[in-house]
C-alpha cells in the first residue's frame, strides 16, 4: 500500500528545486513560483502571485510565456549574461486543463563553454596563418591570399605583382647582443610602414618574405623593390635603435595571362635565384 502524498513536502521540494517553475492558472494569473524562478529573473514573488501576467512588464518574463523549448537571456549584476532554457506544459486536474506550468533551466555552462571553444578556434585559426614571431601571415595564410588575388586577376585581367624576399646574411657590427626574432619583428613592421593598405606581406619561411602587391604593374613592383631595399639596407633595431645591415636578394614576377598561384609564385622564385646564382643587382622576370 503506498503512502500518503505529502503536500507540504512535495512544495518544499518544488520551492528548493534547482530549475525555476511557474504556474499560471487559466485566468493567465500567476499563482505559484518557486525560488529558482524570482532568482534566474530577478523578481521577487509579491510582484507576481496574484497578478495577471499582462500586469507584468518584466521583458524576460513575457519572454518565457513566449517561448517554448527555446533560451532566453537574462542579466544580473552576479552572473552577468545567464542562458535560460524555458519550456512549458499544460496543468491538468482531473482530465481537466487547470493553466500552464513554465519552467527554465539555467544552461549557461553550456553556453560559455561554446563562446570559449569559438574563442580557441578563432585564436588557433589565427595562429595558422600568423608566423610567429613577425605577426606577418605565413605560407598558409599567403598561399590564401595569393590563391584569391590571382583569381581576382584571372576574371578582371587586373594588374597584380610579387616581390620576394631573401635576407641572405646578417651583419651585426656593434649590435651583436640582439637576437634574430627582433630583427625579423623589425622586418615586419618595416613591411608595414611602407607598404599600402591594400599591399600583403608576409614570412614564407626562415629567410624569406613575399608581397603581394594588387594593382601593381611590374615597373611600379619595380620601384618599390628599390625602396625596401634601402630601407632594410639602414634598418635599426631595438630602443637604442642598434644598426644591423642585412644582406638580401629580390625578385619580381607580374601576373600574365595564364598564370595561376604556382606559375607565378615559381617565376617570382625563378628571378630570386638568377639574382643569386649570377650576383644581379636584380630581376623581375
Amino acid at each position: 500500500m503506498s503512502e500518503p502524498f505529502d503536500l507540504p513536502l512535495a512544495t518544499e521540494t518544488l520551492q528548493n528545486a534547482p530549475f525555476g517553475i511557474l504556474v499560471v492558472d487559466n485566468n493567465q494569473q500567476v499563482v505559484w513560483v518557486n525560488k529558482a524562478f524570482e532568482e534566474f529573473l530577478n523578481i521577487e514573488t509579491d510582484s507576481l502571485i496574484g497578478k495577471s501576467t499582462d500586469e507584468i512588464s518584466s521583458a524576460e518574463f513575457k519572454s518565457v510565456l513566449d517561448l517554448n523549448d527555446d533560451i532566453v537571456i537574462t542579466k544580473s549584476k552576479r552572473h552577468g549574461n545567464r542562458w535560460l532554457r524555458c519550456w512549458h506544459q499544460r496543468l491538468e486536474i482531473d482530465e481537466s486543463v487547470a493553466g500552464n506550468t513554465y519552467f527554465l533551466i539555467d544552461v549557461s555552462d553550456h553556453y560559455r563553454l561554446q563562446d570559449e571553444l569559438k574563442r580557441i578556434q578563432n585564436e588557433l585559426e589565427i595562429k595558422s596563418t600568423r608566423d610567429i614571431p613577425t605577426g606577418l601571415l605565413n605560407r598558409r595564410g599567403l598561399m590564401q591570399v595569393l590563391d584569391a588575388q590571382v583569381a581576382r586577376s584571372r576574371r578582371y585581367n587586373n594588374p597584380l605583382s610579387l616581390i620576394l624576399i631573401e635576407i641572405t646574411g646578417y651583419i651585426y657590427g656593434e649590435a651583436k647582443a640582439l637576437r634574430k626574432d627582433q630583427i625579423l619583428i623589425e622586418i615586419g613592421h618595416l613591411f608595414n610602414d611602407q607598404l599600402r593598405w591594400a599591399d600583403v606581406s608576409g614570412r614564407l619561411d626562415n629567410e624569406n618574405f613575399l608581397l603581394i602587391l594588387p594593382e601593381t604593374e611590374n615597373d611600379a613592383a619595380m620601384n618599390l623593390v628599390d625602396k625596401i631595399k634601402t630601407s632594410l639596407e639602414n634598418i635599426t633595431v631595438g630602443k637604442n635603435e642598434q644598426k644591423v645591415l642585412l644582406e638580401t636578394c629580390f625578385g619580381v614576377a607580374s601576373w600574365e595571362k595564364g598564370d595561376d598561384q604556382g606559375k607565378l609564385l615559381s617565376r617570382a622564385e625563378h628571378a630570386l635565384d638568377i639574382v643569386k646564382d649570377h650576383n644581379e643587382p636584380l630581376v623581375a622576370s
